[in-house]
Protein backbone atom coordinates (compact mmCIF):
# COMPACT_ATOMS: atom_id res chain seq x y z
CA UNK A 1 0.00 0.00 0.00
CA UNK A 2 2.43 2.43 0.79
CA UNK A 3 4.04 2.07 -2.30
CA UNK A 4 1.62 2.39 -4.46
CA UNK A 5 0.71 5.24 -2.77
CA UNK A 6 4.48 7.03 -3.16
CA UNK A 7 4.14 5.60 -6.84
CA UNK A 8 1.26 8.76 -7.40
CA UNK A 9 4.61 11.46 -6.78
CA UNK A 10 5.90 10.05 -10.41
CA UNK A 11 2.63 9.96 -12.31
CA UNK A 12 2.60 12.53 -15.07
CA UNK A 13 -0.72 13.22 -16.53
CA UNK A 14 -1.54 14.16 -20.25
CA UNK A 15 -1.50 17.95 -20.77
CA UNK A 16 -5.48 18.92 -19.77
CA UNK A 17 -5.77 16.75 -16.69
CA UNK A 18 -5.70 18.14 -13.52
CA UNK A 19 -2.76 17.41 -12.22
CA UNK A 20 -2.58 17.24 -7.80
CA UNK A 21 0.58 18.62 -7.77
CA UNK A 22 0.23 20.49 -4.22
CA UNK A 23 -0.53 17.40 -2.84
CA UNK A 24 2.34 15.46 -3.86
CA UNK A 25 6.22 16.11 -4.58
CA UNK A 26 6.10 17.68 -7.73
CA UNK A 27 4.93 20.93 -5.30
CA UNK A 28 8.93 20.81 -4.53
CA UNK A 29 10.11 22.05 -7.86
CA UNK A 30 7.37 24.27 -8.84
CA UNK A 31 8.96 27.45 -6.11
CA UNK A 32 12.39 27.26 -7.72
CA UNK A 33 10.69 27.34 -11.55
CA UNK A 34 9.17 30.05 -11.17
CA UNK A 35 11.81 31.73 -9.35
CA UNK A 36 14.05 31.15 -12.73
CA UNK A 37 11.29 32.24 -14.29
CA UNK A 38 11.22 35.43 -12.74
CA UNK A 39 14.85 35.78 -13.00
CA UNK A 40 14.50 35.70 -16.66
CA UNK A 41 11.73 38.02 -16.94
CA UNK A 42 13.74 40.55 -15.37
CA UNK A 43 17.10 40.15 -17.12
CA UNK A 44 15.36 40.58 -20.27
CA UNK A 45 13.09 43.03 -19.58
CA UNK A 46 9.99 41.67 -19.83
CA UNK A 47 7.52 42.86 -16.90
CA UNK A 48 5.21 40.24 -15.21
CA UNK A 49 2.34 42.30 -15.24
CA UNK A 50 2.21 41.89 -19.54
CA UNK A 51 2.82 38.43 -19.03
CA UNK A 52 -0.91 36.45 -18.80
CA UNK A 53 -0.84 33.44 -16.70
CA UNK A 54 -3.23 31.21 -14.52
CA UNK A 55 -3.79 30.38 -10.77
CA UNK A 56 -1.75 29.84 -8.73
CA UNK A 57 0.63 32.33 -10.45
CA UNK A 58 -2.02 35.29 -10.50
CA UNK A 59 -0.62 36.08 -6.80
CA UNK A 60 1.45 38.61 -5.59
CA UNK A 61 5.11 37.77 -4.38
CA UNK A 62 5.09 38.23 -1.32
CA UNK A 63 3.14 35.84 -0.88
CA UNK A 64 4.96 33.21 -2.50
CA UNK A 65 8.66 34.52 -0.73
CA UNK A 66 7.09 36.54 1.88
CA UNK A 67 9.11 39.94 0.73
CA UNK A 68 7.64 43.13 -0.17
CA UNK A 69 7.59 42.72 -3.96
CA UNK A 70 4.15 43.04 -5.41
CA UNK A 71 5.00 42.05 -8.61
CA UNK A 72 2.59 39.76 -10.13
CA UNK A 73 1.40 38.00 -13.65
CA UNK A 74 -2.05 39.36 -15.20
CA UNK A 75 -4.68 36.87 -15.88
CA UNK A 76 -4.05 34.69 -19.48
CA UNK A 77 -5.49 36.29 -22.52
CA UNK A 78 -4.72 34.60 -25.48
CA UNK A 79 -6.26 37.30 -27.97
CA UNK A 80 -4.14 40.30 -26.87
CA UNK A 81 -1.08 38.97 -25.13
CA UNK A 82 2.09 39.03 -26.39
CA UNK A 83 3.46 36.47 -23.41
CA UNK A 84 1.87 34.00 -21.70
CA UNK A 85 3.32 31.75 -18.94
CA UNK A 86 2.07 27.75 -19.07
CA UNK A 87 2.63 25.56 -16.62
CA UNK A 88 1.60 21.74 -16.45
CA UNK A 89 -0.20 22.06 -12.87
CA UNK A 90 -2.39 25.07 -13.68
CA UNK A 91 -6.28 23.88 -14.59
CA UNK A 92 -7.34 26.33 -15.90
CA UNK A 93 -5.78 26.93 -19.68
CA UNK A 94 -8.37 24.44 -22.07
CA UNK A 95 -7.58 22.25 -24.21
CA UNK A 96 -8.15 24.70 -26.94
CA UNK A 97 -5.88 27.01 -25.18
CA UNK A 98 -2.94 24.54 -25.49
CA UNK A 99 -3.73 23.60 -29.03
CA UNK A 100 -3.49 27.38 -29.41
CA UNK A 101 -0.11 27.81 -27.58
CA UNK A 102 1.67 24.84 -29.55
CA UNK A 103 0.39 25.33 -32.86
CA UNK A 104 0.77 29.28 -33.36
CA UNK A 105 3.08 30.48 -30.79
CA UNK A 106 6.60 30.74 -30.00
CA UNK A 107 8.22 29.00 -27.32
CA UNK A 108 10.76 31.52 -25.63
CA UNK A 109 11.76 29.71 -22.74
CA UNK A 110 11.09 26.40 -21.34
CA UNK A 111 12.10 25.20 -17.94
CA UNK A 112 11.67 22.15 -15.91
CA UNK A 113 12.32 20.07 -13.01
CA UNK A 114 10.65 16.75 -12.11
CA UNK A 115 7.12 16.64 -12.89
CA UNK A 116 6.96 20.75 -13.09
CA UNK A 117 7.39 22.46 -16.75
CA UNK A 118 6.77 26.08 -17.38
CA UNK A 119 6.77 27.36 -20.88
CA UNK A 120 7.05 30.90 -21.73
CA UNK A 121 5.29 31.74 -25.42
CA UNK A 122 5.48 34.21 -27.32
CA UNK A 123 2.80 35.59 -29.84
CA UNK A 124 4.72 35.33 -33.09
Amino acid sequence: IFLSQLSGNFWHYPTGIAMGWDATLAHHPYYSLRNKVVTFLALNNINRSIVGSAFPNLSEEKYYNLSESVGKFKEKDLLNDKWILYSNIFNDFSKEETSELALNWRIKQRWASGLVEFVLYEKP
